[in-house]
């Protein structure tokens, strides 16, 4: 049963065995020390840092190559797209009114003192 135990800390057991772990603790105290013995090894135990194997480098390495060419044509696709703008409001002109037609101007007015405070006149 101390073999599940490391199982048990993570979590990897079914239901079933969880349970039995359990009901099993509550009545061995041995078993119950030796959990939490584990649990407190477990979480005082320093991280080991691992250093990235030399063929992950390379697989990196031919990944970051392709990112170059993907970069290289979104900038110069971004990079046409905003000289085709540039371009087109640069050309662009004011449409001409041609005297017959009143031209129409609409102004929006807001009256931002009156609703202050809470005051409405809305019911």
């Amino acid at each position: 049963m101390n073999s599940s135990l490391l199982s048990f800390y993570f979590g990897s057991l079914s239901d079933a065995e969880r349970l039995k772990v359990e009901q099993t603790m509550l009545t061995d105290t041995e078993m119950l020390l030796d959990y939490l013995d584990l649990k407190r090894q477990m979480e005082l135990a320093t991280p080991v840092v691992q250093q990235p194997s030399p063929a992950l480098w390379r697989r990196l390495q031919a990944k970051v190559k392709t990112s170059k060419k993907t970069q290289f044509a979104l900038v110069l696709g971004i990079s046409l797209a905003a000289a085709a703008s540039l371009f087109l409001f640069l050309t662009a002109t004011e449409p001409v009114s041609d005297g017959n037609t009143p031209s129409v101007q609409i102004h929006t007015l807001i009256d931002s003192g009156h609703e202050q405070l809470g005051v409405s006149n809305v019911l």
